[in-house]
């Protein structure tokens, strides 16, 4: 969990204190759906189902017994609440990465492994496997990647959540993966960050099925630098989003890197202002460019960042891009394109009362243009 609070915290210290423009608000009262209650409760990830709805992870602390739980969201595809679960202990409970079975249940990744049956009830949960992501193998087990004594972990369980083998990779200090994505050829891709405490680079690492890594690329320069998510493109290649600290305009801006299928550098991109911005999670669409999620500092209100969603071209150059949030950190962690070429980010937003602060899972559906459409949730 160290990798998220220390996030968390940077962008609290270095957030902008001057005013900025807001280009592309979008007044939170108005849009999206929010799960959540008086307390901490956050969305990390989510996905579609294969019904058209949404399955999302994260972590509560309204409706934990103690700490926080691991918290399980599905959804109808309007974002209409189906069932929801909690999952955990005594201690700070948490999911990062969830994915749909064959058989219509999930598996989540955070603080533990954990299977659920198709309604959400657990099946088993390893407390002995935690992860940043995951993937399911072609044999029908899992695939984890995250952190294990400072070095890149990947391990590989069975089907029943059984772990069969772990390989760890030091590049340089500390090395963290966030992400895994398949590739093609059966293989996966690795997004992350080298030396993460000292001087951050980004990484990225291609792996076979058997956790070797069949070539490890850094790239950055003399500021910070790190990779969130990383996806094959249409040509073969690669194409992964994080954010720069070297390359940008202001003290982070969102990054965009595209690579050949060697890994080797074809162009970059970077999209921000004067303050921090982020990209978190990236697909490409239909039209050969990109749609990407984040937190923008620098068109929010000054101390507070927004969700962000950027759609680019074919070159990662801005065709347009919106923000969402208001008095407090809003964050797209990730985003889905919908049947009608519309967007779906999944989230969450906090609220700051008399400086007390609480915070939501948020889903917020978006037409082509990446605009906001208004949900009543009165229903």
């Amino acid at each position: 969990m160290y990798k998220i609070c220390l996030a968390l915290i940077f962008f609290y210290i270095f957030s902008a204190c001057e005013q900025q423009d807001d280009v592309g608000r979008t007044d939170l009262a108005k849009y999206g759906i929010t799960f959540g209650g008086n307390q901490v409760d956050i969305g990390y990830f989510g996905q579609k189902t294969k019904d058209g709805g949404f399955v999302i992870a994260g972590l509560t602390n309204s409706y934990s017994a103690s700490g926080t739980d691991t918290w399980l969201i599905k959804t109808d595809q309007k974002g209409q609440p189906e069932w929801d679960k909690t999952y955990g202990g005594l201690g700070e409970d948490y999911g990062l990465c969830v994915k749909e079975l064959d058989n219509g249940g999930y598996v989540v990744v955070g603080s533990a492994l954990i299977k659920t049956q198709s309604q959400g009830t657990e099946v088993w949960t390893n407390e002995e496997i935690s992860g940043n992501a995951l993937q399911i193998a072609g044999d029908g087990g899992f695939i984890i990647v995250g952190v294990l004594n400072d070095d890149i972990s990947i391990t590989k369980t069975n089907s029943d959540g059984v772990q069969m083998w772990t390989k760890q990779y030091n590049i340089d200090n500390v090395d963290i993966a966030n992400s895994i994505e398949p590739v093609s050829d059966g293989c996966f891709i690795i997004s992350g960050c080298a030396d993460c405490e000292s001087y951050p680079e980004l990484l990225l690492m291609k792996i076979n099925e058997l956790g070797d890594s069949l070539w490890t690329k850094i790239y950055g320069g003399s500021e910070n630098e790190s990779g969130a998510h990383a996806i094959q493109t249409g040509d073969g290649g690669f194409i992964v989003t994080g954010h720069t600290g070297t390359f940008g305009n202001g003290i982070n801006d969102l990054w965009l890197l595209k690579t050949d299928s060697a890994g080797d550098s074809v162009w970059t991109q970077t999209h921000g202002g004067s303050s921090l911005d982020e990209g978190t999670f990236i697909q490409q669409t239909d039209d050969g460019g990109y749609i990407i999620t984040g937190i923008n500092f620098s068109l929010a209100l000054p101390d507070y960042g927004d969700a962000w969603l950027l759609k680019t071209d074919s070159l990662g150059a801005k065709i347009w891009e919106n923000t969402f949030g208001g008095v407090g950190l809003d964050w797209g962690r990730t985003v889905q394109v919908t049947e009608d070429d519309g967007y779906t980010i999944i989230g969450w937003r906090e609220n700051v009362i008399n400086d007390q602060a609480d915070s939501q899972v948020w889903l917020i559906f978006t037409d082509s243009q990446g605009q906001a459409e208004p949900i009543d949730q009165s229903n």
